[in-house]
């Protein structure tokens, strides 16, 4: 059986109704909404390590460093922490 943790929250009521709004419109409640948000949030950020351990160890190429004839810049572009 999974563990679970209760994680608290503060945000100001517009973010929280916000918040609850979108969920409404995923067809979600907002601990639900809230859950799918940390679990996006987690695999990117296992796919980002993943990808620089790739590249440290010389299988993807990195930061414009050029490499073998598969690099593309969407390899290079799944490295990259995405920016809001």
């Amino acid at each position: 059986m999974n563990q679970v943790a209760t994680l608290a929250i503060e945000v100001p009521d517009a973010h929280r109704d916000s918040l609850k709004a979108m969920a409404a419109r995923h067809g979600m409640r907002l601990s639900k909404f809230m859950e799918e948000f940390f679990i996006r949030a987690s695999v990117e950020h296992d796919n980002e390590m993943r990808c620089r351990l790739q590249a440290s160890l010389g299988e993807l190429p990195l930061g414009g460093q050029g490499g073998p004839p598969y690099h593309s810049s969407a390899a290079e572009e799944l490295c990259q922490p995405r920016r809001p």
